[in-house]
């Protein structure tokens, strides 16, 4: 019995020393250090009062025995506009043991201060980590910009929240000096004129957008080298190309001689929504008016332009990649388009709409109104991943006046008649020279070069990117002249 107890006894001693495995011991030499997944950590434009996206990075431990990392600190403290995260931890931290062979995660976001200044500017700060002795750092640069910043003051029922940008009877003008950010709608109220110059940016934040109220007025005065920028306010790079960041411009009735020239337009839900609001059983189109000239508009999840009852002109108009309509016309309206392409290889979703749609007629409180739209396309193409991307319903047709010249149009109907004259429905793959990369110029065996109609080229003389279309026999079809 007493060899048996001094066995046990040591059989217990035994398995106390060996227990404590390698693994579980904290290494303590003074060239052991963590490793980091990234040296530096940057973030693009953010707007003052904009917080960021969250990024991350990971912690390592490379040993097989733990680590403890003494602290885990922003180098400006309380004065960083960053904030971090260690593994589920907000803030500076201390006393972080990663197991052997493990890692842990680490968050860091920004939040620009307001400040006076007008141009772009750095933000940066460092994460030190401080390990045996050992010092390492992972650089922060943020690139952040003030603004004026629109935020809604008013909320109706039944409408979204509002600021008014313009009040009645007033004339504004948004300047290139600064950006503007637009927080819900900002509103430009009955008989006021909204002017936005040549190189003026408009970012509209989450379900944002401009409203061009009853009566109201908007001049968009971009140019070739400066053109007007409507997007949405986050600026980190995965978003550049993410529809539906922001709602849409809203154009009510009663509002004439709106004029949109040199604009770019990106993921919104719908671009431009045109409309004669509340529907009317005797809607005058002729006060409702918007030109349209030399403006891209794409990536929308909806829309690219939604026009009803209204009058609109556009030409040098690129439409590209929309998740339902590039264009869509309801009612009753006077619609032209000149040397304009719409172009749809929208490919986030399964799109089942065609890119190019109208019908004569719309819904009201009072049942459908059926219209007599006018429709008039002109030396434009309309092309993209669906066999017919041209799409017509009609009630009492005898009312609808369409006419397509000198058109390239994707469709699986044979386009015959007086409503289609020297159009061609035939699409090739090589019609653009770089589709999937958004390059709507033209290839140099594209079937729309010199496919215009010279009369209509000549009212359109120089293309969306300001090449002369008069040079040669006749003009190409779409906006871009191929050089």
């Amino acid at each position: 019995m007493k060899n048996f107890t001094v066995y046990f006894g040591f059989l217990i001693l035994f398995v106390l020393l060996f227990s404590c495995r390698k693994e579980d011991e904290i290494i303590g030499s003074a060239s052991a250090n963590i490793q980091l997944s990234t040296d530096s950590i940057s973030f693009d434009t953010v707007f003052t009062t904009i917080g960021s996206i969250t990024k991350n990075f990971r912690i390592y431990n490379p040993y097989k025995e733990s680590i403890k990392i003494s602290s885990i600190q922003l180098k400006k403290q309380n004065n960083s506009q960053f904030r971090i995260n260690i593994d589920g931890l907000p803030g500076n931290q201390t006393d972080i043991v990663i197991p052997a062979k493990d890692s842990i995660f680490g968050f860091v976001e920004v939040t620009v201060d307001p400040n006076n200044q007008l141009n772009p500017f750095f933000i940066e700060d460092e994460i030190v980590f401080f390990t045996n002795g050992n010092e390492k750092s992972l650089k922060l640069l943020a690139y952040g910009q003030n603004a004026n910043y629109f935020i809604p003051d008013t909320k109706i029922q039944g409408l979204p929240e509002f600021s008014i940008i313009a009040n009645e009877f007033e004339n504004i003008t948004l300047t290139k000096d600064k950006p503007y950010v637009i927080y819900g709608y900002a509103v430009v109220d009955s008989n006021a004129t909204l002017n936005i110059e040549a190189g003026a940016r408009i970012y509209f934040h989450n379900n944002g957008g401009l409203w061009v109220y009853r009566g109201g007025n908007i001049q968009v005065n971009g140019t070739l080298a400066e053109p007007v920028l409507f997007r949405g306010s986050r600026l980190d790079r995965n978003y550049d190309d993410l529809a539906g960041q922001w709602d849409r411009i809203w154009i009510n009735e009663g509002s004439t001689n709106n004029n949109i020239n040199y604009a770019i337009i990106e993921n919104s839900f719908i671009g431009i929504q045109a409309e004669y609001f509340p529907f009317s059983n005797n809607p005058q189109v002729s006060n409702n008016q918007l030109n349209i000239k030399n403006t891209i508009i794409r990536n929308t999840s909806g829309f690219g332009i939604l026009g009803t009852l209204y009058q609109i002109n556009a030409e040098n108009l690129l439409i590209e990649n929309c998740g339902e309509y590039n264009v869509a016309l309801t009612g009753s309206g006077n619609y032209t388009f000149k040397h304009c392409t719409f172009a749809n290889y929208w490919n986030e979703s399964q799109r089942q709409t065609p890119l190019f749609y109208a019908q004569n007629y719309q819904s009201s409180s009072n049942g459908l109104i059926v219209g007599n739209p006018t429709l008039r396309v002109e030396n434009s193409i309309i092309d993209g991943r669906l066999d017919d991307e041209w799409g017509f319903e009609a009630i009492d047709t005898t009312s609808v006046d369409f006419q397509f010249e000198n058109c390239i149009i994707k469709s699986d109907t044979i386009l015959t008649g007086n409503r289609y004259s020297n159009c061609s429905q035939s699409s090739r793959d090589n019609l653009f020279t770089n589709p999937s990369d958004r390059d709507y110029t033209l290839s140099q065996i594209s079937m729309a070069v010199n496919f215009g109609k010279p009369s209509v080229g000549f009212q359109v003389p120089l293309d969306l990117a300001g090449n002369a279309r008069t040079l040669d026999s006749a003009p190409d079809a779409g906006c871009f002249e191929f050089q």
